[in-house]
């Protein structure tokens, strides 16, 4: 977070155009900027220290955000009828498709990009899916936070989703061949604790359903629901706009 200060009604110069600060958020460390005069699409570079704009992720939009994770989603009104999020650091939105490097956060990276096709807006609803996840469990079940063998963080993550989710298809990119291979041994596989010589799996945890079905309370329909975005395969999973119009959503605006 940059170290300028920033009041609402302030209008700042970005690379591309001039923003106007039109609301503080989270205790005015976050704030939300309408852009000025602008004919660019990108997000001017000085608004991506404080820009936090709703956004709807759909097929139509020309960008990703890429970047959907619980540290970038902002909740206020939490004890109302009417809570409100707010999607945070736009910054980081980049062309869909884009597979220069592997984008999004460990723990919220989608298959297709582990596998280097690229990232796309069905990306985000991977991410989505993983962040319910977390809040749900209040930690980290993908990722790296259960991780007990040095370094191959990747292959640890790619083997979390394989157990959590299902197989992964092999990369397309020849360079992470090697992580997908160490991958699927860690998620079958058993090592001997050296300490009391029994037999333990490398990754002890379930799959999706099965971790949050540990959760006291959870809903079996907000489980389904975490399961409906958590698909493989990117071309299967459903758009932001279907995900919009699935039952579990409509019986909450009922």
């Amino acid at each position: 977070m940059s170290n300028v200060q920033v009041t609402v009604g302030q209008i700042l110069k970005g690379n591309n155009g001039l923003y106007k600060i039109v609301e503080a958020l989270k205790t005015n460390t976050v704030f939300k900027a309408a852009i000025l005069g602008s004919t660019s699409q990108e997000i001017p570079r000085g608004a991506r220290q404080f820009a936090v704009v709703k956004t709807e992720t759909d097929e139509s939009m020309k960008y990703v955000f890429n970047h959907v994770n619980p540290n970038n989603i902002l909740l206020s009104n939490i004890d109302s009828a009417y809570p409100i999020v707010k999607v945070g650091d736009l910054g980081n939105m980049l062309r869909e498709g884009y597979d220069d490097s592997r984008i999004q956060s460990l723990p919220t990276r989608a298959p297709e990009v582990w596998r280097g096709l690229g990232c796309f807006h069905s990306s985000d609803v991977w991410s989505i899916g993983a962040t319910l996840t977390y809040w749900l469990a209040e930690g980290v079940v993908f990722g790296t936070g259960d991780k007990i063998i040095d370094d191959n963080t990747e292959a640890w993550c790619i083997a979390k989703i394989i157990r959590l989710v299902g197989p992964m298809p092999s990369p397309v990119n020849e360079a992470f061949r090697d992580e997908f291979s160490l991958a699927r041994a860690l998620e079958k596989e058993e090592y001997e604790d050296p300490e009391t010589g029994e037999m333990k799996r490398f990754i002890t945890v379930g799959t999706v359903r099965q971790e949050l079905e540990k959760i006291e309370g959870v809903p079996r329909d907000l489980i389904e629901f975490i399961e409906y975005l958590l698909v493989i395969d990117h071309t299967k999973r459903p758009t932001a706009r279907e995900v919009l119009r699935h039952p579990y959503l409509a019986d909450l605006e009922a």
